[in-house]
């Protein structure tokens, strides 16, 4: 997947992929694992479970942490532990239970650093990954 464009903070500033999740995609597991290449702006890993607040979804969030150095072509890992993820509604925090991966319903991708200007983010895959 390639993610890219131009981010305009005046009005807004954010913009964001998102995927339904169809079944089980994500049962069992604790973390996320991406191989990506980044142009080292900020993004976040987004993740919605059945859990609502009033009528509004809840979505968990957090930063998209790339660890360790890029390979010759300059694809790096990400990993993301659902632990990391925090609540929140419309970007506001929220207190509420955790992401559930067994009840996932979407997985999406955000920038929203505050920064105008081009972005560029690809991602070859996604494994959800449990240590258990």
């Amino acid at each position: 997947m390639r993610f890219r464009g131009d981010v305009v903070t005046a009005g807004g500033g954010f913009t964001s992929v998102r995927l339904q999740l169809t079944g089980d995609e994500l049962t069992g597991s604790d973390s996320l694992v991406l191989r990506v290449r980044s142009d080292e702006r900020t993004y976040g890993l987004t993740l919605q479970d059945t859990a609502q607040t009033g009528r509004r979804s809840i979505s968990h969030g957090a930063d998209l942490t790339i660890n360790g150095p890029a390979d010759a072509d300059r694809w790096q890992t990400a990993i993301t532990s659902h632990n990391e993820l925090l609540p929140s509604v419309f970007g506001q925090p929220l207190d509420a239970p955790g992401f559930d991966p067994d009840q996932a319903v979407e997985i999406g991708i955000i920038i929203s650093d505050g920064i105008d200007g081009s972005f560029n983010l690809e991602i070859d895959w996604i494994d959800a990954c449990s240590t258990q």
